[in-house]
């Protein structure tokens, strides 16, 4: 998973590696980052790690937005977590 703007500066890191079922969904995702790094819970993340804050959203592989569907991934795959708030 890789994190952009204000989660990668909360974070302290660009990425991380995730163990996430093929079949996961976005609250699946969630969880795990949640796991993973704790200090985006409330900022990033729903403070109980169920979601993402509205201000975020998930793509995989630069290519396809995340909804609350299950992915179907594949090894290899990324997961990108930006702001969907984009400044001009």
């Amino acid at each position: 998973m890789e994190l952009f703007g204000l989660a990668r500066m909360i974070a302290g890191r660009r990425e991380f590696g995730l163990s996430i079922p093929r079949n996961a969904d976005s609250q699946d995702i969630a969880r795990a980052l949640a796991s993973a790094c704790p200090p985006l819970l409330g900022s990033v993340l729903l403070s109980d790690g169920s979601g993402l804050l509205d201000s975020y959203t998930l793509n995989v592989n630069g290519t396809a937005f995340v909804s609350e569907a299950p992915l179907d991934l594949a090894p290899g795959d990324s997961i990108l977590l930006f702001s969907s708030q984009a400044g001009g």
